[in-house]
């Protein structure tokens, strides 16, 4: 249970409606003065936001670039795997031709 001060009777009770909203302004008006983040803070979580915003880009840019170089992987196992067809089919081709000659 929280405990607040009543002003009016210098003793701590328990929290009750007309007591916060008393203490609302007091403790708004003390966090405006006293609480403010300096502005060398401000700017370094404004920094700190751009940087991560930075970062974010780079490792959506690494991703991409990895998601180019598997295309070309892909179509480079592809085009390897055509020319081994072509080559079984013209070793096929010369594999006939020698039988050809030797029968003849």
């Amino acid at each position: 249970m929280i405990a607040s001060i009543d002003p009016t009777e210098g003793h701590f009770d328990r929290p009750c409606r007309s007591n916060l909203v008393r203490a609302i302004p007091i403790l708004s008006s003390s966090m405006d003065t006293n609480l403010r983040a300096p502005e060398w803070a401000v700017s370094f979580e404004r920094d700190k936001n751009g940087e991560l915003r930075r970062i974010q880009r780079l490792v959506r840019d690494i991703q991409q670039g990895q998601r180019n170089i598997l295309k070309e992987v892909r179509r480079s196992r592809q085009a390897i795997e055509r020319m081994g067809h072509q080559l079984a089919r013209i070793d096929a081709r010369l594999i006939r031709m020698e039988a050809r000659q030797i029968r003849s």
